[in-house]
């Protein structure tokens, strides 16, 4: 019969998991295309960018994002705003960045 991991080494798999892929995050495409989004908003004289959240996004890329984004100085928030259509109420995510 197989061996049962212990738990000390699936916290320390966890770990070594976790920091990994929020070093793949930060060096990945999707950072970088936040970044020159925030960087062209600046240019054109606004102090906030707007990304309409939708069933593609990685929301866990986009919370390690987040975490850097405000130790940087940044104001970034998940909102949500009610919405009517024909038929029913919904919600519009947004991952909200203000400087």
């Amino acid at each position: 019969m197989g061996e049962i991991i212990k738990v000390s080494e699936i916290k320390e798999l966890a770990e070594t998991g976790s920091k990994q892929f929020e070093k793949n995050t930060i060096e990945g495409p999707l950072f970088k295309s936040i970044v020159n989004e925030i960087e062209v908003s600046a240019i054109e004289g606004y102090s906030s960018w707007i990304k309409i959240l939708d069933s593609t996004d990685d929301l866990q890329a986009l919370k390690v994002i987040r975490k850097y984004l405000i130790e940087a100085g940044f104001t970034c928030e998940f909102e949500s705003e009610e919405r009517e259509s024909l038929v029913n109420t919904y919600k519009l995510w947004k991952f909200s960045v203000r400087w």
